[in-house]
């Protein structure tokens, strides 16, 4: 199924999370020491027969002023970043123990051998899947060809484009769907069981379901909730 709105934390978990959106931002203008440097140098080059009007020279004024609220304000946004991340946090914590269903990015390679997942289509069409590093590289394309709607495999055998076995590890997986009118989808193989524990993938949180060495799923991927093992029972369940 089609996730709508994919990395609902804002960032892909494989991306690097030294950097901020907002210190990204804040690298594309000058920060405070470099306007005072330039406002100075300015002053100092500024022709003597012709000076800075009083009205110009309050107008960069004006303009030093206000870059340095802007600053303050990135400052603010950090952290209020920050307190919305741990809050996001510690309501993941509450679903440890609950049985989960809904989608995942990571495809777990143990002993050699990828764990099988499974991806469901809601229409038919051309699917492709990618298989990258941590570091977003792409080493693996499996082309499925036409595929009908439903229930298939990812079947990965773990190797390479070159055909050689990939190290044991952690690994992003896409599914990219063409369908019949030419719609490209990117879709997420299916996730279900109980939340064991939670574990931090660069930065962002991952359920991981049955036992520390299952199915990792991004808490913003989780879509159903239930109390107790659906299976045995019917349980109460919440839908998100």
């Amino acid at each position: 199924m089609p996730v709508s709105a994919p990395y609902i934390l804002g960032v892909p978990p494989f991306l690097a999370q030294d950097k901020t959106l907002i210190d990204l931002q804040k690298n594309k203008a000058l920060d405070l020491e470099a306007f005072l440097k330039m406002f100075t140098t300015q002053l100092q080059h500024q022709d003597p027969m012709n000076p800075l009007k009083s009205h110009e020279l309050a107008a960069q004024l004006a303009q030093f002023s206000t870059v340095e609220q802007l600053i303050r304000a990135n400052q603010y946004l950090e952290e209020g970043a920050k307190y919305l991340f741990s809050i996001n946090n510690l309501e993941t914590v509450e679903l440890i123990d609950k049985y989960v269903k809904g989608f995942t990015d990571v495809i777990v390679v143990k002993d050699g051998a990828p764990k099988d997942l499974n991806f469901t289509l809601d229409t038919g069409g051309v699917v492709t899947v990618n298989i990258y590093d941590q570091s977003g590289k792409l080493i693996r394309v499996l082309d499925k060809g036409k595929v009908d709607r439903g229930s298939h495999a990812i079947g990965w055998d773990g190797l390479d484009n070159q055909g050689r076995r990939v190290p044991d590890g952690d690994y992003r997986v896409e599914v990219v769907v063409v369908t019949e009118s030419g719609r490209r989808q990117v879709i997420y193989p299916d996730a279900k069981g109980k939340a064991t524990s939670l574990r931090f993938v660069n930065g962002l949180p991952y359920l991981v379901l049955d036992n520390d060495e299952g199915l990792k799923m991004p808490a913003g991927y989780v879509i159903q909730i239930w109390s107790d093992d659906p299976v045995k029972t019917s349980g109460s369940q919440s839908n998100i």
